[in-house]
This record gives structure tokens, sequence and C-alpha cells, in this order.
């Protein structure tokens, strides 16, 4: 593989909005433009030929592969950081909140937090259904509609 091959299969895997065309001509292949600037139909099924070779495809592939990997490996290593800090904040309230050198109102504050932190205080919402008939659905419907559009409803 040459090397304007090579950038044409990086330009065509990398995340930027270019058209073939324009990563044609940014890899060094020599493009023509109509009289409006837009590239001519030569240019195009050149474009479009070497983006569908088979060593290129291969390189387009092998370079989203490897950089899918890198971004996963990047969250990966965010997503421990992120578990590490939390744990360091668990064991730094539970030993503030358990130690008998700290104040009361810290202590009172490392629980509630540590407790927050493990869910202890989570919302719940409950709700009751009640089973309701259609003419009283109907009725508060109506009862509701005459309330907020007292002139457009009749009863």
């Amino acid at each position: 593989m040459t090397p304007r091959m090579e950038n044409f299969a990086k330009l065509i895997a990398s995340d930027t909005s270019a058209t073939i065309t324009e990563c044609y001509e940014k890899a060094g292949y020599s493009v023509h433009k109509t009289s409006t600037g837009a590239y001519d139909q030569k240019s195009y099924v050149n474009a479009s030929k070497l983006a569908t070779h088979p060593d290129i495809v291969n390189k387009i592939n092998s370079l989203k592969e490897q950089r899918e990997r890198t971004q996963n490996a990047q969250k990966l290593r965010a997503m421990s950081r992120e578990e590490k800090l939390k744990e360091d904040i668990v064991n730094e309230l539970s030993q503030m909140s358990f130690s008998d050198e700290e104040a009361s109102p810290n202590k009172l504050k490392a629980l509630q937090l540590l407790g927050q932190t493990i869910g202890l205080y989570t919302e719940r919402v409950v709700t009751k259904e009640e089973p309701v008939s259609e003419e009283e659905l109907e009725r508060e419907i109506k009862s509701d509609l005459a309330k907020w559009f007292p002139s457009n409803t009749k009863q």
C-alpha cells in the first residue's frame, strides 16, 4: 500500500464528515472541479474505486477497530477511576462516621452522606390504583374541562 493510499484510508476512517472525494484530494490525489467548484464525475469515480480497493477496505476496518478498542479502554479507565473515587469517599465517610474523635455535627453529616452514597435514602413513589367506571371517568373529564374552558363545554 502506498503512503497516499494509507493516508486516504486514515482520512476515510477518521470521524470527520469529509466526503470520499474530499479525502481523496486531501490524501494527495489530483481531482478536477467544475466551474461551480464541485468535484467532477471522474474525481468521484476514482475516489469511489479507491475506497472499494480491498487493501483500503481492510485498512479502514482495522483503523476503526483500533479506534474503538482505544475508546473502550479509555472508558474502562475512566470508570475504574470513578469507582476508586467512590470507594475512597465511602471509606473516608465510614471512618468519620464511626470514629470517636469526630465532633457530633461532623459525625452526623458523615453518616448522612454515607447513607446517601450507599443508597439508604432513596425516594419511593407509591401509586395506588383504584378502579374507576367509564361513567365516573367521563364525569370527571367533563368537570375538569368545564373548569378549564367554561364557555366551550356544555353538559
